[in-house]
């Protein structure tokens, strides 16, 4: 279990995740991040470790919308199929949900392969996203941040109050900016 949390900001995209792992009441920091960049998109996953490391290695490099408003039918027709193609050459039969940047737009990846871009701004995956949802919103709201630099530290602050009332999500985060 973890918390992703991804924020878009100034014509780009952070997303911040934990780096614990943890399943069958354990718990490990891992030294892989669950936040990466891959062809030019970042990406925030859960679900399956196994899932993100297929994402990770095996996305074909240069393998982009054309334009800004081309995304979304992208991501629908072009990335989702190619997903799932690389998931089955992995032998990985499942989905998994996930966070990812691109062109300056949040999407999520949802574990049967929907897509879906929240109109806030903002969004959180996980077993803390309840938790992150929460912050994210109050600080948005009370204007926190004015910077990507600024969602960067929000960011990591809002996985460690995640971490204080979920257990299977660890202190420590990872940021990338898209």
């Amino acid at each position: 279990m973890t918390c992703i949390v991804g924020v878009e900001i100034d014509g780009k995209v952070v997303i911040t995740g934990d780096i614990q792992g943890s399943g069958h009441n354990t718990k490990i920091v891992h030294t892989q991040p669950k936040v990466f960049t891959n062809s030019g998109m970042a990406f925030g996953y859960t679900t399956s470790y196994r899932f993100g490391q297929i994402i990770e290695h095996s996305i074909d490099k240069g393998f982009l919308p054309s334009s800004d408003d081309q995304v979304y039918p992208w991501l629908v027709k072009e990335f989702v199929p190619h997903c799932k193609k690389v998931l089955r050459e992995g032998d990985y039969d499942a989905g998994g949900t996930c966070l990812i940047g691109i062109r300056g737009q949040l999407w999520r990846l949802e574990d049967d392969f929907a897509v879906l871009r929240s109109v806030i701004g903002f969004d959180a995956v996980g077993s803390g996203q309840e938790f992150a949802l929460g912050a994210l919103s109050t600080y948005m709201k009370m204007q926190m941040v004015s910077s990507v630099d600024d969602v960067v530290r929000l960011s990591s602050k809002v996985i460690e109050s995640v971490s204080e009332h979920c257990p299977s999500v660890g202190r420590d985060s990872t940021s990338i900016v898209v």
